[in-house]
């Protein structure tokens, strides 16, 4: 029996390896999107915009492809919820890519938290009024309520 599966496969073998197929690159030209946060995590459905339109979105590895077929200058805005959007402008230049590295609340926050601690108040003042533009939560209200009241004493 094992001899016969020995040459049942060495007959087959070739059959199969002559199925195998690769498929055709397709045509990627276009600007590639690589957009991560400020600890260098992928951030997944950042909407990517032209004006009011969505282009598209990223995907789990934060990544997208634009394909950009004419000559112009476009102003590209990247937003996602709990993050500071960026615009970006960007010319036809094929096979380019761009990356784009968005802010959170958190980290802002958490910049700010770091600047109080070390009684630098201007930075701490920035960093959480760059958080509250990201989102508007208690927990930074409050902390920048505790910014004031230091800056003040």
């Amino acid at each position: 029996m094992r001899r016969y599966l020995k040459i049942f496969f060495l007959l087959i073998s070739p059959f199969l390896m002559l199925c195998c197929k690769t498929l055709p690159e397709e045509n990627s030209e276009g600007i590639y999107i690589m957009v991560y946060d400020y600890e260098n995590n992928a951030l997944k459905d950042v909407r990517i915009m032209l004006g009011d339109e969505e282009l598209g979105r990223t995907d789990i590895y934060g990544r997208y492809i634009l394909k950009n077929n004419d000559n112009e200058t476009k102003t590209l805005i990247f937003t996602k919820q709990g993050y500071e959007s960026i615009k970006v402008d960007i010319n036809d230049q094929r096979n380019q890519v761009l990356y784009i590295k968005l802010g959170s609340g958190q980290y802002y926050a958490a910049l700010s938290e770091q600047y109080l601690d070390e009684k630098k108040y201007d930075a701490a003042m920035n960093y959480i009024n760059k958080a509250l533009e990201c989102e508007t939560r208690s927990d930074y209200l409050y902390l920048k309520e505790v910014i004031i009241s230091r800056c003040e004493k």
